[in-house]
């Protein structure tokens, strides 16, 4: 295809890029996904217009200039990374909900031994402490444990990538992850806080007979 004779049209079969002659020489009768057109010199604006003006007629075809290819396909990409990060708020709250019910639990179970550290004279606040570190620990393994197998994981799939979507390199995002590993440790010492208080105001002789 040629308009004015200022364009060079290029045919995109799969990771490829190659002229329209050698596509239709090699593939009689079929029609590209893509056609990537080149102006020659400062002329981008009027093979703009005339590509419009020429596939009028055709409204199932999208024609963009690359500016606004890039910005589809980062729309494309930003969309697939909101779904991803709505699955990891889902997940955090779920953890979050997990960390209270098991420092509950735990503050349940030991019961006898959190009265004798209170009667040999543990303080309050050590035992508010106490509880908070544990919630941290957990919190900070198990996102040490998940970025490292996302990151893993997210690596290799990028990898698979490479031939069929032209993915051309892989960026580990480090300042997100630490961002990830700091929501961790704060969500810990929130998730600490109502079995903190339960643990700190029991009554060490009932604590002591349980």
């Amino acid at each position: 295809m040629r308009v004015g004779g200022i364009f060079q049209p290029n045919a995109l079969i799969g990771s490829y890029l190659v002229g329209s002659g050698f596509f239709q020489s090699r593939f009689p009768g079929q029609l590209p996904g893509g056609v990537a057109i080149r102006a020659r010199g400062g002329a981008a604006a009027a093979v703009d217009r005339e590509v419009t003006d020429a596939l009028r007629s055709y409204p199932n075809l999208t024609i963009q200039t690359r500016v606004q290819f890039e910005q589809a396909e980062t729309a494309a990409i930003n969309q697939v990374l909101g779904l991803v990060y709505a699955l990891l708020a889902l997940a955090v709250i779920i953890a979050f909900i997990g960390v209270v019910n098991t420092l509950l639990l735990s503050v349940f179970e030991r019961t006898h031994e959190i009265g004798l550290l209170r009667a040999v004279g543990m303080k309050r606040r050590q035992v508010r402490a106490m509880i908070r570190s544990e919630a941290v620990i957990v919190s900070l393994f198990g996102a040490i444990e998940g970025v490292v197998m996302g990151t893993g994981v997210g690596a290799v799939l990028a990898y698979s990538l490479k031939q069929q979507q032209s993915v051309t390199y892989i960026v580990i995002p480090l300042s997100n992850l630490f961002v990830f590993l700091l929501i961790a440790v704060l969500l810990g010492l929130a998730a600490a806080s109502w079995p903190a208080r339960r643990a700190a105001r029991q009554d060490v002789l009932s604590a002591i007979a349980a």
